[in-house]
């Protein structure tokens, strides 16, 4: 016998929440991602879907892509950002006028 995912159990398969399924499913509000999701089977009013026909369109949607090479982080400067603290001495920080 084929198992049969409901709306909630989709939805977390796919990792959206169960409105979204929802609205896409009566077609209240399509979403691109979901587009060519297997029509579901109906029982009564609840809205159901064959587990076999989603493992088959996750299986064509993966791809794969390599990783790519981390980048380097770019070196900080030693300035620090903002208003220049009491223990800095006047002058020290640009923005400050020495008194003559």
């Amino acid at each position: 016998m084929t198992e049969l995912l409901g709306i909630k159990q989709l939805a977390g398969i796919l990792g959206i929440s169960a409105s979204t399924l929802y609205k896409h499913s009566s077609g209240i509000k399509r979403c691109d991602l979901l587009h060519d999701l297997p029509p579901p089977a109906f029982r009564g009013k609840r809205v159901l879907w064959i587990s076999q026909d989603i493992e088959a369109w996750l299986g064509s949607k993966r791809t794969f892509r390599p990783a790519a090479p981390a980048a380097e982080p770019e070196p900080r400067p030693d300035r620090r950002r903002g208003r220049p603290r009491k223990s800095t001495p006047v002058g020290e920080k640009g923005g400050q006028h020495e008194a003559a």
